[in-house]
């Protein structure tokens, strides 16, 4: 039997007319008769009909998104069938999505993709409490509607937790994950959880920031699927502050640390809705976001005293209480631990401020790191005064040799390397313009005759730099070049 042309009822729903297709159905736009409300039908592909295992997972998707109820994720009515094939009636979204978006407008601005993200980013947290993981969270995957809002679409490749008797579906050759967005552990085929949509996400969010995703060269040679994979499993996290300098830089590092190669390495839920949460506030205070407080809603509604019947009062005190004065109803004004509390912030204030303006010009309130201002005299990012040593390097890289002394500056490594080991660290290369103003920050020593990797964005030529000197070099281990490490301020 043919799909459903318009005008074609299924169950509650009357059809009327297409919205597109992808492997694994057709979606339809139709109406529910009964509540006049608009609906997507998600109908499974006929070439899919006799494939026990597919249609088990399109019903998973179907029962997996009922499971969640919440407003950053797309809502699922019902569930049906139609010519011995599943499909599911869900909300029909009003907008576009984000990999739409871009393509279509460029990449977004530091506020509106932090906003973004967080949305997706509790509707996940809501999909993991129910116990599911999305596996394919991508730009496309993410609708932002008209009223400004993301929704978490496609949970076709969702996968429970603890899958019981389900059908181990990447036994059967699908491919399960977009290789863009895809963590390095399931790439590999390796047990994983929830922080894969993590990964994904911090992916998504360099794509929004750089307007590409963070593996691409934009070379089609150089693109091919098996080549993506392998630099997810390989190389560090890019920078999104290479290709754009003007997003911001905590959430440029957000995204780095939400692709970390270790799970135990990225943020959880929490962490990371709470680090977004302080990003918003931060670029526009105007635009706190309101977090979903469903604890808030379930609480129960207290009447004060004074609004209480007399007799449920008598019944709540015994005889012996009789004679004791009637309770004083609290008086207008802050309550005393909130004005306790906000002298105890105005002394810490006044403390910390006496601090700063004791320090130095050249302080270094990270370790031995040196503090690297901009012209306008705030703190821009720290800096290791000297370049990482071959003995710092050997703990980490045993074999490694080189022709310099073992206590002078590590040569003989490679661009990608280098920012492997800075990556590992928690630490990053510096850019170019930061080079520029870290080596004339007193404290900060430069390294002789060797140059520096600095970070470049061309896959096949690196930079190096030197006092006034900047050249490219093949991404190799170099013999005179060497690398040091730098990191935001907390």
């Amino acid at each position: 039997m043919p799909n459903p042309q318009s005008g074609t009822i299924l169950g509650a729903y009357r059809v009327e007319g297409t919205i597109g297709s992808g492997s694994m159905g057709e979606v339809f736009r139709g109406i529910d008769t009964g509540l006049n409300r608009r609906v997507a039908i998600k109908l499974l592909s006929e070439k899919h009909r006799d494939s026990p295992e597919l249609r088990q997972r399109f019903v998973r998707e179907g029962r997996a998104v009922a499971a969640i109820s919440h407003p950053n994720v797309v809502q699922v009515f019902a569930t049906g069938s139609f010519d011995d094939r599943p499909y599911i009636a869900m909300e029909l979204l009003d907008g576009a999505d984000l990999g739409s978006i871009v393509e279509r407008s460029g990449r977004l601005d530091s506020l509106a993709a932090a906003h973004a993200v967080l949305d997706a980013a509790q509707g996940l947290a809501a999909a993991a409490r129910a116990g599911l993981i999305h596996r394919d969270v991508k730009p496309s995957n993410l609708v932002r509607l008209s009223d400004g809002r993301v929704k978490v679409t496609d949970f076709g490749l969702a996968k429970p937790v603890d899958p019981g008797s389900e059908p181990a579906l990447t036994a059967m050759g699908v491919v399960v994950g977009t290789p863009d967005y895809i963590a390095p552990e399931q790439a590999r085929g390796e047990a994983i959880d929830e922080r894969v949509d993590i990964y994904a996400l911090g992916g998504t969010l360099y794509f929004l920031l750089a307007g590409m995703p963070p593996f691409r060269t934009g070379k089609p040679a150089e693109d091919k699927y098996l080549k993506v994979v392998a630099r997810h499993l390989r190389n560090p996290p890019p920078d999104a502050m290479t290709v754009n300098p003007a997003c911001d830089p905590e959430l440029a590092e957000l995204a780095r640390t939400m692709m970390a190669k270790k799970p135990a390495e990225r943020p959880s839920y929490d962490e990371l809705i709470a680090q977004l949460t302080r990003i918003v506030s931060r670029l526009d205070p105007a635009a706190v976001p309101m977090l979903v407080a469903s604890r808030d809603r379930s609480r129960p509604i207290v009447l004060p005293a004074a609004d209480r019947r007399s007799d449920e009062i008598g019944a709540d005190v015994g005889v012996g209480d009789a004679a004791e004065p009637p309770l004083e109803m609290p008086r207008a004004g802050l309550p005393g631990w909130l004005v306790a509390l906000t002298f105890v912030c105005i002394a810490l204030f006044v403390a910390g401020l006496v601090v700063y303006l004791r320090r130095g010009d050249a302080d270094s309130g990270s370790g031995d790191m040196v503090l690297v201002r901009k012209r306008d005299g705030t703190p821009w990012f720290y800096v290791e005064p000297r370049p990482v040593s071959a003995v710092e390097f050997r703990r980490m890289f045993a074999d490694h040799s080189q022709p310099a002394g073992a206590d002078g500056a590590v040569v003989m490594v490679s661009y990608n390397d280098a920012r492997a080991y800075a990556n590992t660290h928690g630490y990053r290369l510096l850019t170019s313009e930061q080079w520029d103003s870290a080596v004339s920050t007193p404290g900060v020593e430069l390294s002789g005759e060797l140059y520096e990797w600095v970070e470049s964005t061309d896959d096949k030529t690196r930079l190096v730099r030197r006092k006034d000197r900047s050249v490219p070099r093949p991404d190799q281990a170099q013999p005179d070049v060497t690398f040091r490490m730098a990191k935001l301020p907390p």
